[in-house]
């Protein structure tokens, strides 16, 4: 998947971008924490939900609407969910386990994703 053609990506500078990166592998590293487990994980949820209030926080620092905010979101999410469809194959985890897997990965995206919202609803305050 190409993201060279996603606005979202082309309001933030390098520098932006950077720090994008490396939000985007401590999220990868906290979901595959989180997917390792087989309940609970709280402390990696609110991990989850503090890069998702710094990706809005930068995103609202240069302008970027919620639904571009979203969308960058979006794109990481769709990465990571293929990756996760492929792991079974590379990693011989039995099939039933990806619809456990695909609902651990939902739960922890969706609190970055409910996190990036509600930053926004603050700022509007």
């Amino acid at each position: 998947m190409s993201h060279h053609d996603e606005h979202w990506l082309m309001a933030f500078d390098e520098e932006d971008r950077e720090r994008k990166r490396l939000l985007g592998r401590q999220l990868m590293g906290l979901t595959l924490q989180y997917v390792s487990l087989r309940e609970g994980g709280d402390a990696l949820l609110e991990e989850a939900r503090a890069i998702g209030r710094e990706h809005a926080a930068n995103a609202l620092g240069i302008g970027l609407p919620l639904t571009e905010a979203i969308r960058a979101m979006l794109f990481f999410r769709d990465t990571l969910v293929e990756v996760a469809i492929q792991l079974p194959e590379t990693a011989r985890v039995q099939p039933e386990s990806n619809t456990r897997l695909l609902r651990r990965i939902n739960t922890l995206l969706n609190s970055v994703q409910l996190a990036i919202a509600e930053t926004y609803d603050q700022a509007k305050k």
